[in-house]
């Protein structure tokens, strides 16, 4: 279906049906097409005519739209060169260098519609540059990957299973993009994957970790609003990488490493801490406070992929990724994974610390902690570990 749209000269959109048998056309009223024209008299001035524009016209009738919520429907819009969005109000023209519509059939202002279609995966190159400082290089399109997958993930999916597949014509394009300098692994970039890896659910969007589809380390493998705030911006930074990734192995269902996966997993060395995670709520937002031994760690946060999981006061095991120093207040920040362990490692989470006392705590429990022999694959004396998540 990916060729399908990617090779289309205009899709027509039926942006405000329900379902299939909706059609295009529906009863409106034609004057609201017109603009709404105020006519004002102030003392001693001349007579002006003022015009009310709609600014939330392309929100109401196309973000907001039956169609557009669901995830399929990214890829098909995205890919396509040219949509005509058939609404219940008026016509919406959209393509990579403008949008329009039958109230402005020679440009929609600026202010009043923001469309997807800005970071088209056309070549992967950005059509229309949406700020003036952005540079246009490979590490930016790690940025418009991870706009469009939390995009994509907000939507609905009638068939869960095809969550990597609505979303594979687009990765093959970002994948042709790189030339062989990047590879597709079970939703992520194989290049920055420790990055990649630190992708977080959206509290608001957390749901029950629904069948096996994808590795437990791939967002693919969780239902809810996806993001990563760690993309191409922390690539340009002095950081620490605190693991190495050994091996990256995935076998799909179908012969297409962009669908569904049969199994898969990672091997890596690192730092493996014990810890457990405690309830609290923040500004009415379920999260959980970070515990390493007895203690909570300062200014640490485990951020969960599930709610409720069952995880809370029960042990985790917790294995650093990153560590940096923010460029504002110069405190050392630590971010990763969170782990279980029932005879193989799987990811239920992420965690953050955010200064540079509960950054030195951590490590320094890390390089004492004490492991049970089945709990690792290997030991080194420098107190990292190999291990593998499913």
């Amino acid at each position: 279906m990916g060729r399908v749209f990617q090779n289309s000269f205009l899709t027509l959109s039926a942006t405000a049906g329900v379902d299939g048998t909706a059609g295009l056309f529906f009863d409106r009223s034609p004057l609201s097409l017109l603009p709404c024209e105020v006519n004002v008299d102030w003392q001693g001035s001349r007579d002006r005519v003022f015009t009310c524009e709609n600014k939330l016209g392309w929100t109401s009738s196309i973000d907001q739209s039956p169609l557009v919520r669901r995830s399929w429907v990214l890829q098909e819009r995205l890919l396509t060169t040219r949509v005509l969005h058939f609404t219940g109000q008026q016509l919406y023209w959209e393509c990579g260098s403008q949008e329009a519509s039958e109230a402005y059939p020679k440009r929609i202002p600026k202010a009043s519609a923001f469309s997807i279609k800005n970071w088209s995966p056309k070549n992967f190159t950005i059509t229309r540059d949406p700020r003036p400082d952005w540079e246009i290089g490979k590490l930016k399109v790690y940025r418009i990957w991870t706009i469009i997958l939390r995009q994509y993930t907000r939507g609905d999916l009638t068939k869960p299973r095809d969550k990597l597949a609505a979303i594979a014509g687009i990765a093959k394009q970002m994948q042709t993009y790189f030339q062989g300098d990047d590879e597709y692994v079970a939703g992520l970039w194989k290049r920055h994957l420790i990055h990649q890896l630190l992708w977080q659910v959206d509290l608001k969007w957390q749901k029950s970790r629904p069948r096996y589809r994808a590795p437990s380390w791939s967002w693919a493998a969780v239902d809810g609003e996806i993001w990563n705030p760690y993309s191409d911006t922390h690539l340009q930074l002095e950081r620490t990488e605190l693991v190495k990734i050994l091996e990256v192995e995935i076998t799909p269902e179908a012969d297409d490493n962009f669908l569904e996966i049969k199994e898969g997993h990672i091997r890596l060395s690192g730092i493996l801490v014990k810890g457990y995670c405690r309830e609290f709520k923040e500004v009415a937002r379920p999260m959980s406070r970070l515990g390493i031994s007895k203690d909570l760690i300062h200014e640490a946060v485990a951020l969960l992929d599930t709610w409720p999981a069952g995880l809370h006061d029960s042990a985790l095991y917790c294995i650093p990724l990153l560590q940096w120093e923010h460029t504002t207040n110069g405190q050392k920040y630590t971010r990763g994974l969170l782990l279980a362990h029932q005879g193989l490692y799987r990811r239920c989470g992420v965690f953050h610390i955010t200064s540079t006392e509960g950054s030195d705590t951590f490590m320094r429990y890390g390089r004492l902690s004490q492991l049970d022999r089945e709990e690792y694959e290997e030991l080194v004396p420098d107190g990292t570990v190999t291990i593998r998540i499913v």
